[in-house]
């Protein structure tokens, strides 16, 4: 069985209260999918072309919840995939550049780059 995944619109809550939506588009919002254990996602397209849910976040939100549903998810798996997604992310963010060849090298691991030690 393939790794699982899900259907989100993006929101970013900021701390001073701002809520931004960067899958907005004119007409609705591009819903994604998210696949557990990778740091990409995609649109949902059909025919090639992109998708737009709502007109507004909260009609958007509500079909997001259908698909994930008609998908066979409940939303402890949704949460699941979502939490794969951000540390597949968060593995990706460890790994840096030196400073010195510009190679990339896993900084989190406490290894030192390979081509300069």
């Amino acid at each position: 069985m393939g790794a699982r995944r899900c259907v989100v619109i993006p929101v970013i809550e900021r701390a001073n209260g701002i809520i931004m939506t960067p899958s907005a588009t004119e007409g609705g919002f591009f819903p994604r999918v998210i696949v557990e254990g990778q740091i990409r996602y995609s649109r949902l397209t059909r025919d090639g072309v992109d998708e737009v849910w709502g007109p507004t976040l909260a009609d958007a939100q509500e079909r997001v919840a259908e698909k994930n549903a008609a998908w066979g998810l409940t939303g402890e798996d949704v949460l699941q995939i979502l939490i794969g997604w951000q540390l597949a992310r968060d593995e990706e963010d460890a790994r840096v550049f030196c400073p010195v060849c510009r190679r990339q090298y896993d900084w989190g691991a406490g290894d030192r780059c390979a081509s300069c030690a």
